[in-house]
């Protein structure tokens, strides 16, 4: 039996002609149009049961439901596997997740006093307790010099009194890591060390004696001190602050202190303090906080044949800089101007000034030149105006009270001249480089000329050697280590850490002399190797160690004295300017705190850049 097309079987009463029928066939949906109609005729509820297609049986919710599916009607065994499953499901989701052999922890920082025991009780590792933890120890020194570094770079400022920071550490309590990047705000770091060098001259101005501190801070044979127990219940001095005006330096008297400045507003990016944007107030009270280490040079003309494409030119031919490059040059003058335009910006040192302003300098207003006519037929009480002549943008100001400041960081040299930008590292901001890359100043004594030369040169050199970095895959130390179940996180205060990675540092060495079965050299807690008596030749050649030893024992010598410092300063035995002049010390002067330059001569370049500084 054959059924017509169903666009052949007419329409039911009420439908429009043409409306094609739903798929599936026709004639059962215009039983159930006119079905339909005829219940709301009648007013009586649609039954569904009645309308279902030929040869099926009508929809009962009550047969699709199966015996026992209610939580009620359950069987004991039905229940058991159904709490089995949900507890597997659950231990699925929270359990530790294993990836390429580590086990990825959901981890909590635990309290400080967890590490602190961990230190106190191992001590030296002269315990049979602890007699297991000796290898974890010895393999760990493998990573101390990044131990070193990583709490280094994060050292407190002369601005704060206390800093806090994320650390790593072994559950035996081998290592430590500071676990942070020292991300600044470029503009604000260097304001914050500008405000440092003027407060550091006033003290030098006004204090008449000035005691430096005593190196090393603490004696050969006594062994670092307890934070705990000496550190963590004493207030220490105040830090070097400069007082900022509550009118002129309201755009940044706020935060302009704070450990990592505009963290929670709408100026840096968010949480992970990458990105950076600051409004032109705020911009411009930084640049007059940081202009005590800022170039007032503009004019690139200062600067000719005393750049780098010059200092190339004149290290090839071995010539001397001051009567310039005479033969064929090393780098073509095809493409480098000799001149630029005239800078005519002069800085201004008057703030009440107004935004534009003739400057003698730059516009004198000579009268040699005046023609002086012989008749005057001009009367000034006269009033003479131009009649339909307006002048343009007449019905605004003509400046504001940031243009003066706008001028000013347009000129200004980087980081002033942005108004958002990256964070950097702390120590890859370069706070005096533009004063060498300058003539040195006439009247100088010898040395101070020697070290602008010597400063130089390694620029010029590092300027030659350097390559474009090649893109390499990240590997994340501190993340791998982080994901194992032998680390563990916590906050401590820096100088805690600080006297954990020496402690830590003292026991490696300490258990590495110990494992060749020596007993002659005796180890102080100062990292010095003194014989206890005088050697036989065949004694003096067993007790011999290698480089590599002797140079991380002197680079542990260098954190102690940078560590045992500040335990100085926090126990109220020096202030906050003997704490900096002491840091500067020993930084200035590597080569007489310590011989690393024994082990490894090449540091000797570094350690004469440090002393060139400080010239």
């Amino acid at each position: 039996m054959s059924f017509p097309p169903p666009y052949m079987i007419p329409p039911p009463p009420g439908m429009p002609p043409g409306m094609p029928p739903p798929p599936g066939g026709g004639q059962h949906f215009y039983q159930m149009q006119q079905h339909q109609q005829q219940v709301m005729e009648q007013g009586s509820a649609i039954d569904f049961h009645d309308i279902a297609p030929p040869g099926t049986t009508p929809f009962d919710p009550e047969a699709m439901r199966a015996p026992g599916t209610y939580d009620n009607e359950l069987t004991e065994d039905q229940k058991q596997e159904k709490a089995l499953k949900w507890q597997q499901l659950q231990t699925k989701r929270y359990a530790d997740k294993r990836k390429f052999g580590f086990v990825d922890t959901q981890k909590e920082d635990m309290p400080p006093e967890h590490v602190r025991k961990i230190i106190r009780d191992h001590g030296d590792m002269s315990s049979r307790k602890y007699r297991h933890d000796k290898r974890v120890y010895l393999g760990a020194l493998k990573y101390m010099p990044h131990a070193i570094l990583k709490l280094l770079e994060n050292m407190p400022m002369p601005w704060e009194q206390i800093r806090d920071v994320k650390v790593l550490y072994h559950i035996t309590g081998a290592i430590s890591f500071v676990n942070e990047i020292p991300w600044v705000i470029e503009p604000v770091y260097i304001a914050q060390w500008g405000s440092m060098w003027i407060m550091m001259r006033r003290e030098k101005r006004d204090r008449r004696h000035f005691k430096r501190m005593r190196f090393p801070p603490f004696d050969d044979e006594e062994p670092p001190l307890d934070y705990a127990d000496n550190i963590l219940d004493v207030e220490p001095l105040e830090a070097i602050q400069i007082e900022l005006d509550g009118d002129e330096d309201a755009p940044v008297a706020e935060w302009f202190y704070d450990h990592k400045p505009l963290s929670d507003t709408k100026f840096v990016n968010g949480p992970t303090y990458k990105r950076w944007h600051l409004e032109l107030p705020m911009m411009a009270t930084l640049y007059r906080l940081a202009n005590q280490l800022l170039t007032d040079l503009v004019d690139d003309n200062y600067f000719y044949l005393f750049d780098l494409k010059a200092f190339f030119t004149a290290k090839a031919l071995n010539m001397a800089i001051p009567g310039g490059p005479k033969f064929e040059p090393l780098v073509k003058d095809n493409s480098q101007l000799y001149h630029t335009p005239n800078v005519v910006f002069i800085k201004t040192e008057d703030p009440d000034l107004p935004a534009f302003y003739f400057d003698p300098l730059i516009n004198p207003i000579s009268h040699r030149h005046a023609v002086k006519s012989l008749e005057d037929n001009f009367d000034e009480s006269d009033d003479f105006e131009l009649e339909y002549v307006e002048p343009l943008l007449s019905s605004l100001p003509l400046y504001s009270d940031n243009t003066a400041n706008g001028i000013a960081l347009l000129w200004s040299p980087r980081p002033y001249n942005m108004r958002s930008g990256r964070t950097r590292r702390s120590l890859d901001i370069p706070l005096v480089k533009t004063w060498y890359k300058e003539h040195c100043p006439p009247g100088q004594p010898v040395k101070v000329r020697v070290s602008y030369q010597k400063l130089l040169k390694y620029y010029v050199l590092n300027a030659l050697k350097h390559r474009p970095p090649k893109p390499q895959k990240k590997r994340y130390l501190f993340r791998s280590f982080k994901a194992t179940k032998f680390f563990q996180c916590t906050t401590l205060d820096w100088v805690e850490t600080g006297l954990q990675v020496c402690r830590q540092g003292y026991n490696m060495l300490n258990l590495l002399i110990h494992r060749q079965e020596l007993e002659l050299p005796a180890f102080d807690y100062n990292f010095n190797l003194k014989p206890v008596k005088t050697l036989t030749t065949k004694e003096r050649k067993k007790s011999r160690f290698g480089n590599a030893f002797h140079l991380c024992r002197e680079i542990l010598r260098l954190t102690k004295l940078i560590v045992d410092a500040h335990v100085q300063y926090r126990l109220n035995n020096v202030d906050a300017f003997q704490l900096s002049d002491g840091m500067q010390y020993i930084f200035a002067h590597v080569g007489q705190l310590t011989g690393m330059y024994r082990y490894k001569y090449k540091l000797m370049k570094q350690i004469r850049m440090c002393k060139d500084l400080k010239h």
